[in-house]
């Protein structure tokens, strides 16, 4: 896949960019990048915007992110899916549990407007609390798109 051919070649490196922008991966294509996250570490940036996931697909990737795999992640983009409440508040439980987090991009999608705000609202926190610790640095070196 184009997603595999894309990930650092040197054992070792990590991808801190993922973006996966208009690439259509669905429900069957988001298996093997859940396996590639649990496997990443470092990553800042991930894009689905325009994948067409469904709320199991969000809650399985929230799940992943839960994990170290997501200790990293400041910038999530899943704009333009068909994501209602249930994947809304399994957005909202990351937000609320991972401090790293700090943008979250929902445009386009079917969760309830109340909730997408209470989610930015959480992200604008954790971002006013990094800046209040003096902020973190920005090390893209891998991008996948």
């Amino acid at each position: 896949s184009g997603l595999l051919r894309s990930l650092p070649s040197v054992v070792g490196d990590y991808a801190t960019t993922i973006n996966l922008d208009l690439n259509y991966i669905g429900v069957k294509g988001v298996q093997p990048l859940l396996q590639i996250l649990k496997r990443n570490r470092g990553l800042k940036l991930l894009n689905l915007k325009d994948n067409n996931l469904e709320n199991n697909e969000v809650r399985a990737l929230v799940n992943v992110l839960l994990t170290e795999s997501g200790n990293s992640l400041t910038h999530l983009d899943l704009s333009n899916n068909p994501i209602s409440l249930a994947g809304g508040s399994a957005i909202m439980d990351l937000v609320t549990q991972k401090k790293s987090l700090t943008t979250v991009v929902l445009r386009g999608t079917l969760i309830q407007p109340k909730v997408v705000e209470k989610i930015v609202e959480a992200a604008e926190s954790n971002r006013r609390r990094a800046a209040w610790n003096g902020g973190s640095t920005m090390e893209d070196t891998n991008t996948i798109s």
